[in-house]
């Protein structure tokens, strides 16, 4: 929780949430893995005109995920652990702004217990993750970042017939001379303001305490 807060300036209270909430999605994904992954058998197989049918689980392979650097661990625990109790290995292209919990998540599973190389992280440059998707090795694709980010990854993705998954976002931005704040909006805009570097708030005149208050504190977050 400490490296978090010194690396990407979160307050420790919301550091140690996140540590928290990691643990508790590994332990669960721990104790259902074998429930989720079991062969489901048809009960009806003449629908697809058999005596007997089933669907089992497979795994892809090797998934690269390319992650942002606002949830530095969480966003990289919710991929890797239920893709590792599938069966597949991850391979991390963190923000390069967190390089330490980059290093940190690199034998976080080795040290869990799983077999050495299962999971592991590239300190590479965004410019390199294109000739990385396009390796072979890697079976799939998975980013959180933004709209132009998963553009370019989805369209290498494509080009080589691998699976993506996208959870895309951008930056928020709050224009206006004349901007009111409700108490209904204070969570949105907290949420935005840790989100996105992309955050913007050019205002010209805020007319209530909330929204001077809110935006003093957003320029000395960002």
């Amino acid at each position: 929780a400490v490296m978090l807060t010194r690396e990407m300036g979160k307050p420790i209270a919301q550091s140690r949430g996140e540590v928290l909430k990691c643990a508790k999605s590994m332990r669960f994904y721990a104790e259902k893995a074998e429930e989720f992954l079991a062969p489901q058998v048809l009960a009806d197989p003449s629908k697809v005109n058999a005596s007997q049918a089933m669907a089992i689980w497979q795994p892809l392979g090797v998934v690269l995920a390319v992650m942002p650097w606002n949830y530095p661990l969480w966003q990289v625990i919710r991929f890797a652990g239920p893709a590792l109790m599938a069966g597949n290995s991850g391979v991390l292209k963190h923000a390069s702004n967190v390089p330490q919990s980059a290093l940190y998540l690199n034998d976080i599973f080795t040290r869990a217990g799983f077999p050495e190389g299962a999971f592991i992280t590239l300190m590479i440059s965004a410019s390199s993750v294109s000739s990385v998707i396009d390796d072979w090795r890697i079976k799939a694709v998975t980013l959180t970042g933004s709209e132009p980010a998963g553009r370019a990854v989805a369209e290498r993705a494509g080009r080589q017939i691998k699976p993506s998954v996208m959870e895309l976002g951008g930056g928020l931005e709050v224009l206006g001379n004349n901007v009111n704040f409700t108490v209904g909006s204070r969570n949105l805009f907290d949420r935005e303001a840790q989100r996105s570097p992309e955050f913007a708030g050019v205002i010209g005149g805020l007319q209530d305490p909330m929204g001077r208050n809110f935006y003093a504190r957003v320029q000395f977050d960002l």
